[in-house]
């Protein structure tokens, strides 16, 4: 049986290039980028109009033209802020809807993409294939790493593309406010990036062990049922049973270094 192979170290660029490419190419990220950065900027637009709106307070304001009454009226002079400010909200509300689908349906699509690949590679694979590949590692590909696909990687991606959409619009809105504050934002950046540069290093390949460990179970799981009748005949259950308890020993200590590690960061 050949030893199933890993990468090594942080995830490279060119991986990622091939998730934007399967979940739609440049259309997919040219609509995601306007999509985020609408959304993005409804949201900065709430805050601003709470800002225009506490300037009335003891007079009234125009904004684009429009006169809106002073907050002394009373509760009278409160329904045009409010209209305007539910207005601007359910905007933004949209825009985070459009922003969150279209990115869960390329994620979709780049699943999908990857799944269809790796069928076609395995049903052509040639028969030496099947004989020097354990049935576990195959079937942890069609489901621990598929539900990867499917579910983690488009929730990280996700989360990933508005925290960068969040950082750049904070960035952008204090520095436009008040712009010393870039003196102390950049070293605080560059502490960050270095910090999480350190935990890639070593998360990475965590993870990579939880994957990895995970196929001795699948085999094990597969080969006690199919010789479920061999195993009792030659009274080998407790040797079977310690050999699957070990692999789920060294699988879940990965995934609790794995997951230790997330906990630091």
């Amino acid at each position: 049986m050949t030893i199933e192979a890993r990468e090594h170290g942080q995830v490279t660029f060119k991986t990622w290039l091939i998730w934007f490419q399967y979940a739609g190419g440049v259309l997919f990220l040219i609509i995601q980028t306007v999509a985020v950065s609408a959304d993005r900027f409804a949201f900065v637009l709430i805050d601003w109009w709470l800002a225009q709106w506490t300037k009335a307070h003891d007079g009234p304001i125009t904004v684009l033209g429009k006169e809106f009454p002073s907050q002394e009226v009373g509760r009278s002079g409160q329904y045009q802020y409010l209209a305007v400010w539910a207005i601007v909200y359910l905007f933004a509300i949209v825009l985070m809807a459009v922003r969150t689908l279209w990115a869960v349906y390329g994620g979709a699509r780049c699943s999908r993409k990857l799944f269809s690949l790796m069928l076609s590679g395995v049903l052509k694979a040639p028969m030496f294939y099947f004989e020097t590949t354990p049935l576990g590692r195959i079937l942890n590909r069609f489901t621990y790493d598929v539900e990867i696909l499917d579910f983690t990687l488009i929730e990280n991606m996700v989360e990933a593309m508005m925290s960068l959409a969040w950082f750049i619009t904070s960035v952008s809105v204090m520095c436009s406010i008040l712009p010393m504050i870039g003196a102390v934002i950049v070293p605080v950046t560059v502490m960050y990036f270095v910090l999480s540069n350190h935990y890639l290093n070593s998360g990475t390949d965590l993870q990579r062990l939880d994957v990895v460990s995970r196929s001795p179970i699948q085999a094990m799981l597969a080969e006690g049922v199919d010789g479920a009748t061999m195993i009792r005949v030659f009274c080998q259950e407790q040797h079977f049973i310690f050999k699957f308890q070990t692999a789920l020993d060294k699988n879940t200590a990965a995934q609790l270094n794995f997951i230790a590690a997330q906990r630091w960061l």
